[in-house]
């Protein structure tokens, strides 16, 4: 039975990339206009103070402060972590005219030690998602709905995780290159950054750029 719904899940996501690529007709960027929802403006000030204040606490090894103080704006543990950033579930109270039925927030995190180089501290690729979502607004990426200037936070909506082999992420590569013209991505996707968003496979972690020094 999970081999069964794994074929039928990488058939559904095979299919949904070829249909991506015969609506979009040509080799070009495609831009989504959709109207974005918005972070509630109390919401996102209480971020501002939190955000800041948790990547010092995380830069000073200090986690207990860091848990305390994202308690004041999440809810649970991290559903996610990864080099330079964590990923909590955001509450469904502070998003105003809400368009999609779940969102995440990407808590900066520094690396003490400079192990993987500036384009892996978690304020870079905030900053570098947000600017890559504000340029291309490619349907291919799962959009960026608010971020802090800083770096410290960004809100984006929740994915679900799609069971992927390498194959459907080398085709699904190609198209985003072909699509949202972003060769710096190709080198760092993997299967878990791969999301179905209505119904649709889009690229949730687009924040590293190996130019970034």
């Amino acid at each position: 039975m999970e081999r069964l719904v794994l074929k039928i899940n990488m058939t559904l996501f095979q299919s949904t990339v070829m249909l991506n690529k015969h609506a979009s007709g040509r080799v070009s960027s495609t831009k989504s206009h959709a109207k974005l929802s918005a972070v509630d403006s109390a919401y996102r000030d209480e971020l501002d103070r939190v955000g800041k204040a948790q990547y010092g606490a995380k830069r000073r090894r200090d986690q207990a402060r860091v848990r305390r103080l994202r308690s004041r704006v999440v809810d649970g543990p991290a559903i996610g972590s990864g080099i330079g950033r964590d990923v909590y579930s955001l509450p469904s109270d502070v998003i105003t005219d809400p368009t999609y039925e779940s969102y995440v927030i990407k808590f900066a995190s520094s690396d003490p030690r400079d192990t993987f180089g500036q384009a892996r501290n978690g304020r870079m690729q905030n900053r570098t998602e947000a600017r890559i979502w504000k340029q291309t607004r490619c349907e291919l990426l799962v959009p960026v709905v608010d971020a802090d200037p800083r770096g410290y936070w960004l809100v984006m909506p929740a994915g679900e995780r799609i069971p992927t082999e390498m194959r459907a992420v080398e085709q699904f590569t190609e198209q985003l290159i072909a699509q949202c013209e972003l060769e710096s991505l190709g080198t760092d996707i993997i299967e878990q950054d791969i999301v179905s968003l209505d119904g649709t496979p889009k690229l949730c972690d687009y924040g590293y750029n190996p130019e970034n020094r």
